[in-house]
């Protein structure tokens, strides 16, 4: 029967930060039938926190991971900081291949260097 998935074939695919409404749009993405979407990280922890404590929010995260029930199968973010920081570890944490938390801050240094570089030459 063409289209049919059974559930256990889904994927599981762990999103930082999702909210109702990015788990509408992941839900329309080309194969969304074959992934079922996690919640990882409350969404108010992620977006505009009072403070961020990134030690409790990582071993939450971890934790999390630990006792699904089940593969993890990508854990993917929407959200810059601490998103971006936190992707690295986590999928290192279940053996998910990925960039390291070292290329991803220098990815991070490099881009911002050059926003201020253009900056600093339409200043001048």
């Amino acid at each position: 029967m063409r289209g049919y998935v059974r559930m256990d074939d889904r994927r599981n695919v762990f999103v930082i930060g999702l909210d109702d409404f990015n788990r509408r749009l992941l839900e329309t993405v080309r194969g969304a039938e074959r992934l079922r979407f996690h919640g990882l990280i409350p969404y108010g922890t992620i977006v505009n926190p009072d403070h961020y404590d990134i030690e409790e929010i990582l071993h939450g995260a971890q934790r999390m991971l630990d006792e699904f029930d089940g593969r993890v199968d990508a854990i993917i973010g929407h959200w810059d900081f601490p998103a971006t920081t936190l992707l690295p570890l986590l999928r290192a944490h279940v053996g998910l291949p990925g960039p390291t938390l070292e290329a991803v801050l220098c990815a991070a240094r490099t881009s911002t260097g050059i926003v201020v570089s253009s900056v600093m030459r339409r200043r001048s």
